[in-house]
């Protein structure tokens, strides 16, 4: 006797799932004024999750804002200090939320929340307004839908 989901039509209903990515990212000196791209995905697929962390040389965490596309649109732009004052901290609250924010030691670490699914494109910009040398690295964990 056959075991499992039968297959009426020559294919499966349910995606078949590639092997987990992880995409490393090292931006150093990221000019001012502009929106730099971190990671760049052009398929369809799943976000599994990843974190960044944001190297300033300054005391200006206002001005660096992490974006995030999903398909094509924006889903989150919030800049450091207004995430640390509305105390984004849990994968709850938003898609992109602080695990440490520190602006003594001008060093801030945030996460990507998981199971962010998306169909055409998934992106991860970083926008610098502070005036000043910021410096980001970034893992991000994902899978293809075939």
């Amino acid at each position: 006797m056959a075991k499992g989901y039968p297959d009426f039509f020559g294919f499966s209903t349910y995606p078949w799932y590639g092997a987990i990515t992880r995409d490393y990212a090292e931006r150093p000196n990221l000019a001012t004024g502009a929106e730099h791209s971190i990671h760049a995905i052009a398929a369809k697929g799943v976000c599994l999750g990843g974190q960044f962390s944001v190297v300033l040389l300054n005391l200006n965490p206002d001005g660096v804002s992490p974006r995030l596309y999903v398909d094509g649109n924006l889903i989150f732009d919030e800049d450091l200090e207004e995430m640390f004052a509305l105390n984004l901290t849990n994968n709850l609250d938003a898609p992109v939320y602080l695990m440490r924010y520190s602006s003594d030691l001008r060093n801030m670490a945030l996460s990507i929340s998981t199971n962010m699914n998306f169909n055409t494109s998934f992106a991860l910009n970083v926008e610098n307004l502070s005036g000043g040398n910021v410096t980001i690295y970034s893992s991000l964990y994902y899978t293809i839908i075939r």
